[in-house]
């Protein structure tokens, strides 16, 4: 089986409408706004997954429109909902998907 080019990827995320896989600074500056909010919400050793879920969260943010909906779609994919109720509400939802907008698809 053939692995698929750097520019077969991308490409296939642009036709899914997800962004770029962010550089090195970004993804940082990402990782740190999601550690400002709880530093529990990315798990120890899981940066990858937690830019991964961002990304995934970017696709909800260019075709969702409610506010809400995104805010839970955030705790959900994040798994904050099962993982840390004690801030799995509405305002840490809402932060999450502020960071990924602001970091990973600012253009969505």
């Amino acid at each position: 089986m053939k692995t698929p080019s750097a520019a077969d990827l991308e490409a296939a995320r642009e036709a899914a409408g997800l962004p770029p896989k962010p550089d090195t600074k970004t993804a940082a500056a990402y990782l740190d706004a999601l550690t400002a909010i709880d530093p529990r919400i990315i798990k120890p050793g899981k940066e990858d997954q937690a830019i991964s879920r961002g990304i995934n969260q970017c696709s909800s943010i260019k075709n969702v429109k409610d506010e809400a909906k995104l805010a839970q779609t955030a705790l959900e994919r994040f798994t904050i909902d099962t993982r840390l109720p004690d801030i799995a509400n509405p305002t840490t939802g809402k932060a999450i998907t502020k960071a990924v907008h602001k970091h990973l698809c600012p253009t969505f």
